[in-house]
C-alpha cells in the first residue's frame, strides 16, 4: 500500500530502460534515509538504447520499509525517442496515473552515439 500520511519516508528510485529485449535494463539508487521531501541521489547509471522508437525509460519511485514490502509512491517517465539531453524535469504521478503536484525528478540526461 502507499505510505501513512504524515510518515516519513526512505525513498529509492528505481530505473528501468524497458522495449525491445536487447536494451532493457534495471537500475536502483541507493535509499536516503527520512527525507522524502528533496532526496538527492546522485546517482550514475549507463545504458545502451537501440530502438529509440520502442524503449521506454521509466522511473518508480518507492518508500524502503525494513519491517514490511516497500511501498511504491509514484512513477514517471518517456519514450527514449523524446529524451533531450541536459538536465529535465520527469514529472511524477500516482498509482492511479494522477499527476502528484509540484513532484518530480530532476535528471540529467548525456548521450553519445555509438559507432
Amino acid at each position: 500500500g502507499m505510505a501513512r500520511s504524515g510518515e516519513v519516508v526512505d525513498p529509492y528510485v528505481v530505473v528501468d530502460l524497458i522495449g525491445v529485449d536487447k536494451d532493457r535494463k534495471t537500475f536502483k539508487t541507493p535509499v536516503i534515509k527520512n527525507n522524502g521531501f528533496n532526496p538527492v541521489w546522485n546517482a550514475t547509471f549507463e545504458m545502451f538504447v537501440t530502438a529509440a522508437e520502442l524503449d521506454v525509460l521509466v522511473f518508480q519511485v518507492f518508500d524502503s520499509d525494513a519491517a514490511s514490502r516497500d511501498d511504491f509512491l509514484a512513477h514517471g517517465g518517456a519514450s527514449c525517442h523524446l529524451l533531450r539531453p541536459g538536465h529535465r524535469f520527469v514529472p511524477l504521478f500516482n498509482e492511479k496515473h494522477q499527476k502528484i503536484p509540484m513532484s518530480g525528478l530532476f535528471v540529467f540526461l548525456e548521450m553519445t552515439q555509438k559507432d
